[in-house]
């Protein structure tokens, strides 16, 4: 399966050539999705799935938002990946990884959130790109969304 990761702009100009699915990474400050628009026309497009979370690192505290703090008790007006996004966007992939060839994830740069989805999608369900390669191409990709939807990914394919 190809994997494009890519930021919001070049989703929005992205045309299928292929059965497609795409998953969209907002942030929770309606501001930071501002340009955020429609999807270009075409049957191709399988699913579209939404998901609100911030890039924001908590596992080793680094930050890749402009948010001051990581911990949700401190900053209640940031949307902070959890397991049960974790497990919807393992749900997700499942009900449309027959259907498609090709899956698209983007966030609002393409460095962070995406590739971390889309390194850990990879990982847990062999889908045939190097995560390593992944990791080089994408050194910014963000850690805890990365361990969170792999364990979600290994945990469904344990079930």
């Amino acid at each position: 399966m190809k994997l494009e990761i890519l930021s919001y702009i070049q989703a929005q100009e992205f045309i299928p050539k292929t059965e497609t699915a795409i998953m969209r990474i907002y942030s929770a400050n309606p501001h930071d999705n501002a340009g955020y628009g429609k999807l270009k026309s075409s049957p191709l497009w399988i699913g579209e799935f939404k998901y609100i979370f911030d890039d924001i690192d908590c596992m080793n505290g680094e930050e890749m938002d402009r948010n001051s703090r990581a911990s949700p008790d401190e900053n209640p007006d940031v949307s902070f990946m959890s397991r049960d996004i974790a497990r919807q966007i393992v749900r997700d992939f499942n009900s449309v990884k027959n259907n498609i060839e090709c899956l698209v994830i983007h966030c609002r740069y393409g460095m962070g959130r995406s590739a971390a989805v889309g390194m850990a999608l990879n990982e847990a369900f062999k889908l045939g790109d190097s995560t390593f390669r992944m990791s080089k191409e994408f050194p910014k990709f963000n850690q805890a969304v990365y361990e969170l939807v792999l364990e979600a990914g290994l945990e469904k394919k344990r079930k």
